[in-house]
């Protein structure tokens, strides 16, 4: 039995509802930045030793990929859909409103633990929050493929979402730095 999948070598990929699409749209190349982003903040989560900062990157990997779920299933008009297709989507999850609040309260909760910055610090320290540092740029690049794919068949949630998550992934960096006692360096 082959190992690997032949299916799709045309250029081509499905999304979950069954629509064919080229494997260059602009919402498979959004889930595909998604998963990328997944990989690099599992690859923070086993650089840092803090443990409550792996927990709640294990959560944010959860909630990736939710919203990898979610992009693949474009918004559509319930007629334009065979009752398979409606029955498939039905089973789906979908971001809501509640991931980003949870995103915004572990905003504040860490906030209050760091000291104010006055200038600029450069993205390092400790390898963990260096790779957090990468995430949160990767995360900018992963909303402005969300943005670039059709707006209309976006979930409005994903783009707050992300919005949040590179603001939090930031605070996180300047907490493992702290915790772990990495070095901020400041830009002057």
């Amino acid at each position: 039995m082959k190992k690997y999948s032949d299916h799709f070598d045309s250029g081509h990929t499905y999304l979950y509802a069954g629509e064919c699409v080229k494997k260059d749209n602009p919402l498979v190349e959004a889930f595909g930045e998604v998963d990328e982003l997944n990989s690099l903040i599992g690859l923070a989560v086993s650089l840092i030793k803090d443990k409550e900062a792996r927990e709640i990157l294990r959560e944010i990997q959860g909630d990736l990929l939710l919203i990898g779920s979610d992009l693949a299933n474009p918004i559509k008009k319930q007629e334009t859909l065979d009752p398979r297709q409606t029955e498939r989507l039905k089973r789906t999850k979908e971001m809501t409103e509640n991931e980003v609040k949870k995103m915004e309260d572990l905003i504040m909760k860490f906030e209050k633990e760091l000291p104010p910055l006055n200038k600029f610090i450069l993205p390092s320290g400790t390898p963990g929050a260096t790779a957090l540092q990468y995430a949160r740029a990767v995360t900018r690049r992963v909303e402005r493929r969300v943005v670039a794919a059709k707006m209309e068949t976006v979930n409005f949630q994903i783009l707050k979402y992300f919005n949040r998550l590179s603001d939090f992934l930031f605070i996180l960096a300047r907490i493992v730095n702290n915790r772990e006692k990495g070095k901020e360096v400041v830009w002057e």
